[in-house]
């Protein structure tokens, strides 16, 4: 439970974030500033002036202001260039401006009968007053001022949107996030090719707007930024973006239809459309679009040129065919549940990136190494290698490594870049972090450390078993399990066939680190206490069977202390192990 001091800065925080500002502008005015274009009572955005041809509902509002009846608020958001748009209000507004333009007489009044059958102009006939009565009356306006968090402004028209058909969230940007990238938006989701990948049914209420909005968001940061929840994803890009340059937009359109064209030309008109193997055996393809599939398969050409696709059409097609029927990680990563977390969504783009560069190689369309300059900077900055943890001597003995795999999507930009050895990168098996080396000149020594790992990994999978035969999903850490199923899934796209002797659990063991056996036991210590004993010896013991390891695979003579400190582990494992 929050304390008054936190819940006070709760409140401040958000009080910073939203700005609002009331005033009580007389009808007059309001109709004026609509007349001058200062004051939008009906955006694009909004639903068509219902209350037109009712006249009965219409002559009661007016009627309301003789009976000085309270009228609801109006809500009304600022503009960049200062105008307003009405989020709230717009019938009552447009029924108060309509009537002052004499485009309608009142009727069907109970109290007030004597006004039927009069439009503004006629009420002087009656009394003079009675249209200084309707000028002078006062509206209460809150106005949502221009530098308030448009994350808040979005929730706030969201709250608003009391229409009798409520606005999407798509319909809400278009209002909010009002600008020149709104108005491309508009504009590109024309091309041919991109509405026929949609079909009639994704053309209503913007939803074909969303779509192209997705592909510019996870083009333009990568999914390697993605943050769910996705409406906050696409509510934050459209924010960024929304006065994009010419520039930019003409880079989104070149990359957009060059995307749908390829998609179109390979994958045909159902490209979208989920296939899946029913209980007959029979395959299927699903009615609706799967945002899964869109969002892999646009994003996955983006990198490719269409000389570059071309040639393996038909192999494209039998992937995508493949991991639909048959790879269990990527069907759940795209249907089911969860599809929105940050690790589905990464992963299907993730298993789609890595078929792309199995069957086509290597996208060109941006470079794919590092400068030397930013190698300097950040070996200057902490020179430790992010593979061993080890130092690193000289900036020549270093290399700059995609933190996030290029191939996978990852960029060659300095938030994606990791100094590591020269050794460590060059000696990277499998694309993991496991070092192998042929030289080493103490191999019996390196030979303990191999049989001691092995006998401290089946220890673990013992132990572990004897509570729960399929303990993977219940007892092992997310990252782990994480960076073990991206392991696994490179293995069975390079042996298919033995697919499951990769998924035993004791074979899982195998895609770990020492430091990982240490984590699994720290989150399992109840089944490990009575063999362990002790979390500060385990630890100490792994941090020192790491370093003599480390040092061996990289050739180097190990000082006295690495090497006495590392022997002593050997022994503490094999005595505590051996059980």
């Amino acid at each position: 439970m929050k304390s008054s001091l936190e819940k006070n800065h709760v409140l401040t925080h958000l009080l910073r974030n939203i700005r609002t500002q009331a005033s009580d502008p007389t009808i007059k005015n309001l109709c004026e500033r609509i007349e001058k274009g200062r004051l939008i009572p009906r955006a694009e955005f909004q639903r068509n002036f219902v209350w037109k041809n009712n006249t009965k509902i219409k002559s009661r509002l007016i009627e309301s202001v003789f009976l000085d009846v309270p009228i609801p608020t109006i809500y009304t958001a600022e503009e960049e260039d200062g105008t307003e748009v009405v989020i709230d209000g717009q019938q009552r507004l447009l029924t108060f401006f309509t009537f002052l333009k004499n485009e309608y007489r009142l009727n069907g009044l109970e109290i007030c009968e004597e006004l039927n059958h009069k439009n503004y102009r006629a009420l002087q006939e009656i009394d003079i007053n009675l249209q200084e009565k309707i000028d002078e009356y006062p509206l209460r306006i809150i106005k949502i001022l221009k530098d308030s968090d448009p994350s808040v402004r979005f929730d706030i028209f969201e709250r608003l949107n009391r229409g009798s058909v409520k606005l999407n969230d798509q319909e809400l940007r278009n209002c909010i996030y009002r600008g020149s990238f709104n108005d491309f938006i508009k504009e590109i989701i024309k091309n041919k090719d991109f509405q026929s990948l949609l079909g009639s049914k994704e053309h209503r209420r913007m939803q074909d707007a969303e779509f192209a909005l997705r592909f510019f968001s996870l083009y333009e940061l990568t999914y390697l930024k993605y943050k769910p929840p996705i409406r906050g994803f696409l509510n934050s890009f459209m924010s960024s973006y929304r006065n994009s340059d010419r520039k930019k937009l003409d880079e989104f359109r070149s990359v957009f239809k060059k995307t749908a064209y390829l998609v179109k030309t390979v994958f045909g008109e159902r490209a979208f459309n989920l296939y899946t193997i029913q209980d007959n055996m029979e395959g299927k393809r699903d009615k609706r679009i799967n945002q899964g599939l869109f969002d892999v398969l646009m994003i996955g050409f983006t990198d490719y040129d269409q000389n570059q696709i071309m040639p393996y059409k038909d192999s494209l097609k039998e992937e995508l065919m493949w991991l639909m029927v048959h790879d269990k990680d990527f069907i759940t990563s795209i249907s089911g549940a969860g599809t929105g977390t940050k690790e589905k969504f990464s992963r299907k783009i993730e298993i789609w990136k890595a078929s792309l560069k199995g069957t086509i190689g290597t996208p060109k369309t941006e470079p794919r190494s590092f400068s030397w300059e930013l190698k300097f900077n950040l070996w200057e900055k902490q020179s430790v290698c992010a593979i061993c943890h080890q130092q690193i001597e000289t900036v020549e003995d270093a290399e700059i490594d995609h933190i996030h795999f290029y191939w996978r999507g990852g960029k060659t930009i300095p938030e994606n870049a990791r100094l590591v050895h020269r050794y460590c990168n060059r000696a990277r098996r499998d694309n993991s972090n496991t070092i192998t080396s042929n030289k080493n000149p103490n191999k019996e020594l390196d030979g303990k450390i191999t049989k001691t790992e092995n006998l401290f990994r089946k220890r673990i999978n013992a132990i572990l078993s004897e509570n729960d035969t399929e303990y993977w999903d219940s007892n092992i850490p997310e990252n782990i399990s994480k960076k073990v199923r991206e392991r696994v899934h490179i293995q069975i796209r390079k042996h298919p066939y033995e697919r499951d002797s990769f998924n035993s659990p004791e074979k899982k063991l195998e895609f770990c680190d020492i430091f990982d056996y240490l984590k699994i036991i720290k989150g399992n210590w109840g089944l490990f206490m009575n063999v362990i004993v002790s979390k500060e010896s385990l630890e100490k013991h792994i941090n020192s069977l790491n370093d003599l390891r480390n040092t061996l695979r990289h050739g180097r003579e190990p000082n006295k202390v690495i090497k006495k400190s590392g022997e002593a582990a050997i022994e503490w494992f094999n005595n505590v192990l051996n059980v």
